[in-house]
């Protein structure tokens, strides 16, 4: 018994650093592509607060003009992040998969909140990037 109290500590503190190293990985500036009826270029920057929260912006180009908005309420799960989009446009979730050193990451943006749950990865608009 004492062999496991001492065990599980070590797992838990082991998991939390490889937590928080993954969330400081995926911080910096993503170019790639932001699916919104055709590719177009898009940009998107994820950030990680003192606390550990990560969030992002994004800008893609729309109709001649760049649009922006931001990533919020977003978790990592593995290689897994999801976010929930902010724009002009309205919100809706935002589900990707990084590469394993957090050089990429492939995904997809869904039009409204809870549609990555109802729908699954079949649906949504393709959003990628690789880090510059």
């Amino acid at each position: 018994m004492s062999k496991l109290f001492f065990t599980v500590p070590f797992w838990f503190l082991a998991w939390g650093a490889l937590s928080v190293a993954a969330s400081e990985n995926i911080v910096g500036t993503y170019d790639g592509v932001i699916t919104s009826g055709r590719e177009t270029a898009g940009t998107t920057i994820f950030s990680r607060s003192n606390a550990g929260e990560i969030s992002g912006v994004y800008k893609f180009k729309y109709d001649g003009e760049f649009e922006t908005g931001e990533l919020t309420n977003c978790q990592l799960t593995n290689l897994n992040l999801y976010c929930i989009w902010h724009d002009k446009f309205g919100s809706g979730d935002f589900n990707v998969t990084f590469s394993k050193d957090f050089s990429s990451f492939d995904g997809s943006w869904y039009e409204a909140v809870g549609d990555f749950q109802k729908y699954g990865r079949t649906a949504g608009e393709r959003w990628s990037g690789e880090k510059s």
